[in-house]
């Protein structure tokens, strides 16, 4: 049976908030992925996705009372979700390559 490790990185609160946030936004749009599983259509598709939503997504809000314009999540905030994205593949890179440079030394 395989063990399951958990990934360990050093970051601020802030930090592990906004990589929870962009990962559970991930999975609700694109899929439960493995980072391995992970392609470039995946990352555009999300992207693609999250340009829909509206601002107030996942903050309770409803739009049913909603009789005005909506406003759409900004690419600014878009890009911060995909910047925490790339710090978890970052830190499942280097932990995959320890992991492989232990077994050679094996």
């Amino acid at each position: 049976m395989a063990k399951k490790r958990r990934l360990r990185v050093k970051a601020g609160a802030k930090t592990l908030r906004d990589t929870d946030l962009a990962a559970r936004l991930f999975q609700e749009l694109v899929g439960d992925l493995r980072l391995g599983e992970m392609r470039w259509t995946d990352v555009a598709s999300f992207r693609d996705q999250a340009l829909a939503l509206p601002k107030w997504h996942g903050k309770g809000a409803s739009d049913a009372l909603c009789l005005r314009p909506v406003e759409r999540l900004s690419k600014k905030t878009i890009n911060k979700h995909l910047s925490s994205l790339k710090f978890v593949v970052k830190a499942w890179v280097r932990q995959a390559q320890r992991a492989e440079a232990h077994a050679v030394r094996q």
